[in-house]
């Protein structure tokens, strides 16, 4: 795993925890890797309007691929293709089509790689576990999740032990805090014993605990703002009015923006229109189709306030703008106004 996360191109580590085990993961990318370089292959310049929503249907299918293992510098590439492909310039969308495709394949044979690598991490012999199978030492640091919890209970509900212990062992693969931990444990001994009554209620009582604590984290923690702007000035100023109601977190490009969205998580996102590489307009595109991000509030930061810019950011799926040099309390209003 460790591996995956030196390749500049895949943000993996977010995209793992996510699946849930490493195991998951993955298996998820052993299914991009043999799904997606043949619908690239496919994509051919359209010469007409139903060959062109077939094509962009291929595109958009692509995307929903890379969001879910965690690529953003090929989701911008994604995206570009998509844009030329609109245009209607053949010559540049055979050329962006050929880039894409190499792209792709460098992806799937890295990820290949690191499967190779994997399988030889695994196959390592290792100092023998006590017969309980705890090995904290070797377990990675991860948030407990109540989806693979609500899982996990639903198929001892239904009887299907095989499908809950494979649940019960990729949840044990990670460390928790001693308390998920110790009940994690104890529906593990449950099992030995054929004992599922009881492994059903530590297991109910354990969804009860995570959603306790996590409703308090979120009553407790301050709302995350992402600010996106080429301009460091424009970046400071926004944290030295926000800093003391939120935690705000400023970056210079679509790049950086993409890695915390795709590692972290915003509540609320203020957007530069006018930047270098990729403007406002082409990254918002992007973060809606992201599942998470599909109707958290945007506001784009703007020098240029004119009708049509106004029009565009609400078109593109912008919730409000505000115009530099911004005006402290217009900020802090607009910004209550939507997660407050």
């Amino acid at each position: 795993m460790m591996v995956l996360m030196n390749y500049e191109e895949l943000e993996a580590f977010s995209a793992m925890k996510n699946s849930g085990s490493r195991t998951n993961y993955f298996e998820m990318l052993s299914n991009f890797i043999y799904k997606m370089p043949g619908l690239v292959e496919t994509l051919c310049v359209p010469t007409n309007k139903e060959e062109q929503d077939a094509f962009l249907d291929k595109i958009e299918e692509l995307q929903k691929g890379l969001i879910e293992i965690g690529s953003p510098a090929l989701l911008f590439e994604t995206e570009r293709v998509e844009v030329i492909a609109k245009s209607g310039d053949k010559e540049r969308l055979e050329e962006a089509i050929v880039v894409l495709n190499k792209k792709i394949e460098g992806l799937c044979e890295k990820v290949r790689v690191a499967e190779m690598n994997r399988a030889q991490m695994d196959n390592t012999p290792r100092q023998v576990i006590e017969e309980e199978g705890i090995d904290q030492q070797n377990k990675y640091e991860a948030p407990i999740r109540v989806e693979a919890l609500e899982k996990l209970s639903l198929l001892i509900e239904n009887f299907e032990i095989d499908g809950a212990y494979g649940i019960l062992k990729n949840i044990r693969s990670f460390r928790y805090t001693d308390p998920i931990d110790l009940a994690l444990f104890t529906i593990y001994n449950d099992f030995r014993k054929f004992d599922y009554d009881d492994a059903l209620s530590t297991t109910k009582e354990l969804i009860a605990m995570v959603e306790k604590n996590q409703n308090s984290q979120r009553v407790n923690a301050k709302k995350k703002i992402l600010a996106v702007d080429d301009v460091p000035d424009v970046l400071n100023t926004v944290k030295l009015v926000l800093t003391s109601h939120y935690s705000v977190y400023g970056v210079t490009n679509y790049m950086s923006a993409l890695k915390f969205l795709t590692t972290n998580h915003a509540d609320l996102i203020l957007l530069d229109i006018e930047m270098p590489e990729m403007d406002g307009f082409a990254l918002l595109n992007i973060i809606r189709k992201m599942e998470l991000y599909k109707n958290t509030p945007v506001i784009f930061l703007t020098g240029n306030a004119s009708v049509e810019n106004i029009k565009k950011s609400l078109d593109t799926g912008g919730n409000d703008f505000i115009k530099k040099p911004v005006n402290v309390d217009i900020l802090l209003e607009k910004i209550r106004k939507y997660i407050d």
